[in-house]
């Protein structure tokens, strides 16, 4: 298919899943990495441009890259909200890590509102089983034990 293909893009943002999932964390940025670099390459219609961006921007908060992180979230939500339905869970989803982010760069209470708003929108529409609730309600304690800043 070639470096630019949409399956490469999906193959490397599952390896970077995986490898966090191991708490191997050079390692998911190096995919992460790789995905975002041929991620850039696609238009911004592309919801794997989105996916590929949310994923990266997640790796680099949890690696504590989080100021590095907040334009790729940013960016990730601005595609998504101009392919998806304003109540689609993948845009709850990256303004939940884009909370996240901001929280743990510069902005506690803005990234809090933002996050908090998400998985409160995330829990009414699918219930707090749901994994992309739980994940959100993850983020929002991570942010609530943060300090001040």
């Amino acid at each position: 298919f070639g470096e630019h293909a949409s399956d490469v893009l999906w193959t490397l943002t599952t390896l970077e899943g995986t490898e966090r999932h191991m708490h191997r964390l050079d390692e998911a940025l190096a995919h992460g990495k790789r995905a975002y670099d041929i991620a850039v390459t696609f238009a911004d219609d592309n919801d794997w441009k989105a996916y590929a961006f949310e994923r990266y921007g997640d790796t680099l908060t949890e690696a504590n890259r989080a100021q590095e992180a907040l334009p790729i979230l940013e960016k990730a939500l601005t595609i998504d909200k101009s392919m998806l339905p304003a109540e689609h869970k993948s845009i709850a989803s990256v303004e939940s890590e884009l909370g996240l982010a901001r929280s743990v760069a510069d902005n506690k209470r803005s990234g809090e509102l933002l996050a908090r708003a998400a998985y409160d929108r995330l829990k009414e529409k699918y219930g707090a089983d749901n994994d992309y609730t739980v994940a959100a309600k993850g983020r929002l304690d991570k942010i609530l034990a943060l300090p001040a800043n």
